[in-house]
């Protein structure tokens, strides 16, 4: 009996954080990011990690990554020998995938969900399993880039959305909060409808939705800007904000889309801090 309460008595000498049992809630930043097309130039790297470094978050869901080798080499040498990079294999060229730093986070799994796979070069949902080394709270980011284009295309989106509640109805029985964020191409009311509902039906907050822009269009006469790119969470997020050009020129950069639309991408990172426990 004596020996019992001894082993009581060295468990309460451990600091909480490193039994994982504590149930305090800890902060996550999280982010999505369509990196146009990378390696679309020689100097895209650089600019789009300068923005990246800027976000301050743990994880980044990426897009139009076709060339993800390249992309976990740059990583590393720009942001440090702790950053990953994990990535779909399905589909057309263009790759989804998760960036994080895995002092911060750990990586418990990842797969790949082809439902999405509706039309040629379509894009996987990619679905990551992560978890705070601070605390041990758990997050899943489902990864997604849905079909591009106007009115014609928004039934297909709507479809690759359909297909989608299933595989999110699954990740929230296993418990852990899950984040269906990325590049939703959400052109039309239809588009916003249909995110809405889906986040409704799901018992997710559509944390992205008050913003005004995350993507300029560039055309010969105009730059217009669109809210392409969204998060869905099953986490409470707060400081949800476009950052990159979107923060710096706005919505209305008039007639010539700004500099970082050459230099970075057509979009801007989407970044928010996730409350877990």
């Amino acid at each position: 009996m004596k020996r019992g309460w001894l082993i009581v008595a060295a468990l309460a000498l451990i600091p909480c954080a490193s039994l994982c049992m504590c149930g305090e809630k800890v902060e996550v930043g999280v982010a999505t990011f369509n990196l146009e097309n990378y390696p679309r130039h020689e100097g895209q790297g650089r600019a789009a990690f300068e923005v990246i470094s800027g976000l301050e978050v743990s994880a980044v869901a990426m897009q139009e990554i076709v060339n993800p080798e390249r992309f976990a080499r740059e990583a590393r040498r720009h942001l440090g020998a702790s950053w990953r990079f994990v990535w779909s294999r399905e589909g057309g060229p263009q790759r989804v995938g998760v960036l994080y730093d895995s002092d911060a986070l750990e990586l418990r799994g990842s797969r790949s969900h082809v439902e999405t796979l509706l039309y040629p070069r379509a894009r996987p949902a990619l679905e990551v399993a992560l978890m705070a080394r601070a605390s041990g709270a758990p997050v899943t980011l489902l990864v997604v880039h849905l079909k591009a284009g106007g009115e014609g295309a928004a039934a297909t989106r709507r479809r690759q959305l359909d297909a989608l509640s299933p595989v999110l109805d699954g990740l929230r029985e296993r418990g852990a909060p899950v984040v269906l964020l990325g590049d939703m191409n959400s052109t039309t009311d239809a588009d916003r409808a249909a995110l809405a509902s889906l986040a409704r039906q799901r018992g997710l907050e559509w944390a992205t939705e008050p913003l005004a822009c995350t993507h300029y269009w560039s055309k010969k006469a105009s730059c217009p800007a669109h809210p392409l790119d969204h998060a869905l969470t099953g986490a409470p997020a707060r400081d949800v904000r476009a950052a990159g050009a979107c923060a710096t020129v706005g919505c209305d950069p008039g007639d010539a889309c700004p500099v970082y639309r050459r230099e970075v991408s057509d979009h801007c990172p989407v970044r928010m801090s996730l409350e877990l426990d």
